[in-house]
């Protein structure tokens, strides 16, 4: 059994990672051991989190968004990132290749992340398909001890049922205060977020009406730049009332986020199942996740709108994207296979 000494900080960027600790260690194929985090000035309230592995590997996870250990630019922040850790393995999740050729050590895709304080299930019409996909997986479930046999209608019921039911859009956003910026830089990437959101909400409300689901989260910002009928009301920033507004939704949109990160929102898409659409990702995942088989890109509003009315127009497209989605979940993102899968490759690399 691998030893897992854990650092632990109460993070929700973290949390994902800490599921998938926590149900390796239920299924002992880890022994797992949380410690405190160490006394890192500049690391201490950011989800960067050192682990080690029987005792000998030293392996760092990172949720951060973008390169942004340290308040300062890209550049900067890479220099720091080369002189400051002292590891085996890094796991970034906004994982760019300028890291990995510098560093004295490996560098890799974490993954996607999202929260994790409810459960993805499946859909009922692609149950078949489903079950069928799974049993073809057989290190997974034997590791994971998968039931296909359990899978009924009940468990399955996240997918809307797009040959009967109107096919609804979920696009929601957060506005950033460019007030609140550190940095000129990061002030003028908050002001081209927020027109760029904003300009699709608009167009969105217009085009579909009642089928768009969504708007601007409101909070005191929000209030100042929008009139009320485009901002998603507060109701819905409770997690259970967004997930159900996710759920009765199949086409949802991400916009990239700040330091060019890819939102949780992003994350949460794929693990529902849902088909995607979204800007232009600026980091890497691991793992079959591709253009145009688990997302589609779009640069401008009406570029956009484009896409969402030929998805419209082929539901077979639609449910297409909504298996590939489901079947990465399920050997790339759920959280315990996403550890398992870190894992996996550090000692398939350290046998090499």
């Amino acid at each position: 059994m691998i030893n897992c000494l854990v650092e632990y900080k109460n993070i929700p960027h973290l949390y994902q990672l800490y599921a998938g600790f926590q149900e390796l260690h239920k299924k002992n194929i880890i022994c797992l051991e949380f410690t405190e985090a160490e006394n890192i000035p500049e690391l201490i309230n950011k989800p960067v989190i050192k682990v080690v592995l029987n005792k000998q590997i030293v392996v760092y996870y990172d949720t951060l968004d973008g390169l942004n250990w340290i308040d300062s630019n890209e550049s900067d922040n890479i220099s720091y990132f080369l002189n400051h850790f002292k590891c085996h393995h890094y796991f970034k999740r906004s994982f760019s290749s300028l890291l990995d050729g510098e560093s004295n050590f490996a560098v890799h895709p974490l993954g996607l992340n999202f929260g994790v304080s409810y459960n993805y299930l499946g859909n009922k019409s692609l149950k078949n398909s489903v079950l069928s996909f799974l049993k073809k997986q057989k290190l997974i479930i034997s590791l994971f001890k998968i039931n296909t046999n359990s899978l009924d209608a009940n468990q399955l019921s996240h997918f809307p049922d797009i040959e009967l039911n109107e096919v609804n859009i979920l696009f929601s956003a957060r506005l950033w205060n460019p007030r609140l910026a550190k940095t000129k830089e990061s002030e003028k990437q908050r002001e081209t977020i927020n027109s760029f959101r904003i300009e699709i909400v608009k167009k969105l409300k217009e085009i579909y009406k009642d089928r768009f689901l969504g708007g601007i989260f409101e909070d005191e910002y929000s209030r100042t730049v929008l009139k009320r009928e485009y901002l998603l009301p507060f109701e819905f920033t409770n997690r259970d009332n967004y997930i159900s507004l996710m759920k009765r939704s199949t086409i949802c949109i991400a916009t990239t986020g700040l330091h060019n990160s890819i939102g949780w929102k992003f994350g949460e898409y794929v693990a529902a199942s849902r088909a995607i659409i979204t800007e232009k990702l600026h980091y890497e995942v691991p793992g079959d996740f591709k253009l145009n088989k688990n997302y589609l890109e779009f640069n401008s509003a009406s570029q956009l709108i484009k896409i969402i009315d030929d998805l419209l127009e082929d539901k077979n497209a639609i449910r297409k994207m909504m298996f590939s989605n489901f079947e990465y979940y399920n050997l790339n993102l759920r959280p315990d296979i996403m550890i398992f899968n870190t894992i996996n490759n550090i000692f398939r690399l350290n046998n090499n």
